[in-house]
């Protein structure tokens, strides 16, 4: 083979070192939901950049029709596991990749075998010549077949449902998350741009394989997100695990308290719903305006307080300060946790509590000796004073006597009762 340095080779060769960048950060993120299917979809795009790379600079033709066969091949791929990718990382789906790949791959994999058998129907390119075309160099012009025109919009809607899947999360995820997913589908636009660049009637490069220039330059912008954004680090689908599903309220705010977050149990408590985001934390509670007053300068703070109108309802809160690298204050979490049915339960303990003591503070009892008058029974008190002994046990033991005389007292104080009975 005879190969000849083009500026198409050239703008693919570089495209191809980007993806492999990019392709080699992503391995080091497959445990991220998703971050297998898209390591997979980057190396794909390398092949698919190097093979059309060499087909540019390669000199003879049947060498660039097989060129041009593997970049199609690896160009299949790369839809199918995009789609994989999106609904993992958004969260829409938790199969794993060769599932989610499994139903959506059926057409491409037609494409391929197709491509590999082209001269047998040309369903997939219905001419391949060879052309000379300013600054690519030796190129070949092809005519497309009629599956072509039935795998390019199909693989277009897989790449949309796949950025819609991501676009809903935009909207639903945190702010850390959609800094991530706002560079995902900015790269994903930039191979859509490319596919338009090479459908038009008169292309403006043609033979230059542009959807995998822009494969590229999606590359470069997942590139900046690998390093800035920490993008495929921070795992989202464990937002929607942890946080969405936390029996407690979780506020998170700006530096200006200002609500950038909130799960489904606090925008419960405040009665805001989505229209909480972005609005001062005053217009929602001014009692928990006043708590993050008292909060500045601690990293932690607790507090308990009524937030509304009704004293009954009673919050625990958990106000933690958030710093940045810098170690400039970034911001405030709030974790709320409505305490109402505890401060009402330890309530009616106490009074419980109360009414006991107040009953055994009633409640006199007698211990130890008693001085007592071994002929007339009196009982002699703490000061010395002789008491009847119904008066002294009227006194410290709150007892009623009833009067009356047993059978002896009777026969000696009224014999004739006696003997008249």
């Amino acid at each position: 083979m005879t190969f000849h340095l083009t500026l198409y080779a050239l703008v693919l060769g570089a495209s191809s070192l980007v993806a492999v960048v990019v392709a080699a950060g992503a391995m080091r993120r497959r445990a991220v939901p998703g971050g297998r299917a898209f390591a997979l979809m980057m190396w794909a795009v390398v092949v698919w950049s190097i093979s059309s790379g060499l087909g540019c600079a390669v000199a003879d033709l049947p060498a660039k029709v097989l060129f041009i066969k593997l970049s199609f091949v690896a160009a299949q791929c790369v839809a199918p596991l995009f789609f994989a990718f999106a609904l993992q990382y958004s969260g829409a789906t938790d199969f794993r990749a060769p599932l989610a790949v499994a139903l959506p791959a059926i057409v491409p994999a037609a494409s391929i075998v197709l491509a590999i058998t082209n001269e047998q129907h040309h369903l997939v390119w219905a001419s391949l010549v060879a052309g000379v075309v300013a600054g690519g160099g030796n190129a070949v012009l092809s005519s497309y077949g009629p599956f072509y025109w039935v795998s390019v919009p199909y693989l277009a809607v897989l790449d949309l449902v796949g950025a819609i899947a991501l676009i809903i999360f935009l909207f639903r995820a945190g702010r850390v998350y959609r800094f991530q997913t706002v560079i995902l589908v900015a790269a994903l636009v930039m191979p859509w741009i490319g596919e338009l660049i090479s459908d038009v009637p008169s292309p403006p490069f043609p033979a230059l394989d542009t959807p995998a220039v822009g494969c590229a330059v999606g590359g470069l912008i997942i590139l900046l997100g690998l390093f800035r954004y920490r993008l495929l680090e921070i795992v989202p689908v464990a937002r929607r695990l942890v946080v969405e599903r936390m029996v407690d309220g979780l506020l998170v705010l700006d530096e200006k308290d200002r609500v950038v977050d909130a799960n489904p149990v606090a925008r419960s408590i405040f009665r805001s719903g989505l229209a909480a985001f972005g609005q001062p934390v005053e217009e929602m509670s001014k009692a928990l305006k006043v708590i993050l007053e008292r909060a500045e300068g601690h990293e932690v703070m607790l507090a308990e307080s009524a937030l509304f109108d009704d004293p009954r309802q009673q919050f625990e809160l958990r106000v933690c300060t958030v710093r940045n690298r810098a170690g400039r204050l970034g911001g405030r979490m709030v974790i709320l946790r409505d305490v109402t049915a505890r401060k009402e339960a330890e309530a009616d303990r106490e009074r419980l509590i109360s009414e006991l003591r107040a009953a055994l503070e009633n409640v006199k009892k007698l211990s130890g000796l008693l001085p007592i008058c071994s002929s007339c029974k009196k009982i002699r008190d703490d000061k010395g004073y002789w008491h009847q002994v119904e008066e002294y046990m009227k006194e410290h033991a709150e007892i009623q006597f009833s009067h009356g005389l047993c059978p002896e007292c009777t026969a000696r104080l009224y014999p004739e009762l006696i003997q008249e009975r």
